[in-house]
């Protein structure tokens, strides 16, 4: 089902874990094999779209929580972030609908990004290219960035894509955050800030996104959405045949638990500095923001690259992957594992 023989664009090798065929029945395997992380926060690599039987999670070291004295103490599942609602002429897009061409999800060792893309097609005739790109960036911590791009390759089509930060998630069950705050500032940038129940971890979590039309930024009057531990923000385009359509998505994640808000702690001064830092990298953009959270793996492969002789390449890609799992779990030289609760 999982293909290690891929090759990145370059040549390189054993380097890519690849997924050649959708299937519901491979959700948990893949999402949990292709997670994405920095050391101060992990993530599930659930698929865009929503599929029954899917786990999103989104888990930051240190910030343990405990629901109430009969649960047990874990790290509380944070707002999602990486869910999209896209619509194609008003129909709900799902892979598990029309027909799918050349499909392949990967992730890259090397570089520590996740890349899915395919053909789809629907009973209209209707067909697009999909790319989606997603990291967690190893240089900036705090940092989460998506990028979606559509190419209409048989249309006309109306595009919609409806993204946001998602509270309404739990750990299996447990809902470990108050109901929290909501804010959207100037129709762009989402805010949401929530404590944990026992713990009283603030988090706040910001999203931004970006459209451009065959390489031009283009500005869409969003539809706003505020529910109960949800904000979100929808943007509609219509696409003619041959048009291409970029969409990116950058989050920011900060709690109370980090070390540069350890002392004189306040929850407006980690605000401020959060949606500072949400401005900054909106404006920095995927591409740029990609090349230095690459050239910071970079650093770690040469520190810490292996070679050995064996009849099998595989071994080689084995070992990168265990090594990969370590780095994206594990922040070194700071104390703030995932495993110890600080109180």
């Amino acid at each position: 089902m999982l293909n290690y023989n891929k090759k990145l664009p370059d040549g390189a090798s054993d380097w890519v874990v690849t997924e050649e065929n959708f299937s519901t029945l491979a959700l948990g395997k893949c999402e949990a094999v292709m997670a994405l992380g920095n050391g101060y926060m992990g993530l599930r690599s659930a698929a865009e779209e929503s599929y029954v039987g899917e786990k999103r999670n989104l888990f930051v070291n240190g910030t343990f929580n405990r629901f109430d004295e009969f649960e047990v103490s874990e790290l509380p599942n944070a707002a999602d972030v990486t869910g999209l609602d896209i619509r194609i002429d008003g129909k709900r897009f799902s892979l598990e609908q029309g027909e799918v061409t050349e499909y392949s999800r990967s992730l890259n060792l090397r570089d520590a990004e996740l890349v899915r893309s395919f053909i789809w097609s629907n009973e209209e005739g209707k067909k697009l290219e999909f790319t989606f790109r997603r990291f967690v960036s190893l240089d900036r911590l705090h940092l989460i960035a998506m990028k979606l791009d559509v190419k209409v390759l048989n249309g006309p089509v109306k595009l919609s894509i409806a993204s946001g930060i998602d509270a309404q998630v739990s750990n299996s069950g447990s809902q470990h955050f108050h109901e929290g705050e909501k804010r959207i500032y100037d129709k762009k940038y989402l805010e949401l800030i929530q404590t944990t129940t026992e713990s009283k971890v603030d988090f706040v979590i910001g999203a931004a996104h970006r459209l451009k039309l065959d390489g031009q930024e283009i500005e869409v009057n969003p539809a706003m959405e505020i529910d109960r531990r949800k904000v979100a923000i929808a943007y509609s385009v219509d696409l003619q045949e041959g048009q291409n359509l970029s969409f990116e998505k950058v989050v920011t994640i900060h709690t109370s638990r980090d070390q540069a808000f350890a002392q004189d702690y306040s929850l407006p001064a980690m605000r401020e500095h959060a949606l500072g830092e949400l401005r900054s990298v909106y404006t920095t953009g995927y591409n740029e923001l990609f090349r230095d959270h690459a050239a910071a793996w970079a650093k770690v492969w040469n520190e810490y690259g292996i070679t050995i002789e064996s009849k099998d390449s595989f071994d080689l890609l084995a070992l990168r992957f265990a090594l990969y799992h370590l780095v994206v779990m594990t922040r070194p030289m700071t104390g703030e594992w995932g495993l110890v609760r600080k109180d």
